[in-house]
């Protein structure tokens, strides 16, 4: 029993490695996957046809997969989707652009942990929408969420606010700590106005 167990598991092993190898050389193997509705293989699909990789599908196709594993709550999905709504494309595929439904999906990604996400949600709070509110708090909450999860525009994001005193009370020290955190994790915007502070206080 146990050895039936084991051959098994070998197989299912073997099995995800011929997926992922099959995957960039066979584009019908991809969308075979994605028809089957397995959300991973969905977004990588409609990301693949989105981004000009796969032609063997249509435009919308790509954006019906994406939308799919969105629903289907794949993080990087529902930040692509954001994306795309918010600004009516996601490289090749259009769609009417729908700032609200853009919100909703941010949400649902950054709650999901996906970090770009996280800072998308910051800039969206700092906007608003037609019925989303301009918050600064929340804009400051999520970016700082970000920033902790390891995100260097995130931690930038961060530092402006704390340099600037939106949504937070201003802190010269605590911006030069997220510059100095985000310039660590290589963000060359953060490295330069390091040195503009530097300068400035000297």
């Amino acid at each position: 029993m146990r050895r039936l167990k084991l051959v098994f598991i070998a197989m299912i092993c073997a099995a995800g490695i011929f997926y992922v190898l099959q995957m960039p050389a066979n584009p019908k193997f991809v969308i075979f996957m994605a028809n089957k509705g397995v959300p991973q293989w969905t977004y990588m699909a409609g990301k693949s046809v989105c981004e000009g990789a796969i032609t063997e599908a249509s435009l919308s196709d790509g954006i019906n997969w994406i939308s799919k594993a969105a629903d289907d709550g794949v993080a990087e999905a529902q930040r692509d989707m954001s994306i795309a709504l918010w600004f009516g494309a996601l490289n090749k595929c259009t769609l009417e652009s729908n700032r609200d439904k853009a919100f909703v999906y941010a949400l649902a990604a950054a709650t999901n942990n996906d970090v770009t996400a996280q800072v998308l949600l910051s800039g969206y709070f700092d906007i608003g929408t037609e019925s989303i509110a301009v918050n600064s708090e929340k804009s400051f909450k999520w970016a700082m969420m970000a920033a902790k999860n390891g995100s260097a525009l995130g931690q930038r994001v961060v530092a402006r606010k704390y340099e600037d005193g939106i949504g937070v009370t201003s802190s010269i020290s605590e911006a030069r700590h997220w510059y100095e955190q985000a310039a660590s994790n290589g963000d060359t915007v953060a490295k330069v106005r390091l040195l503009e502070l530097t300068a400035h206080q000297e």
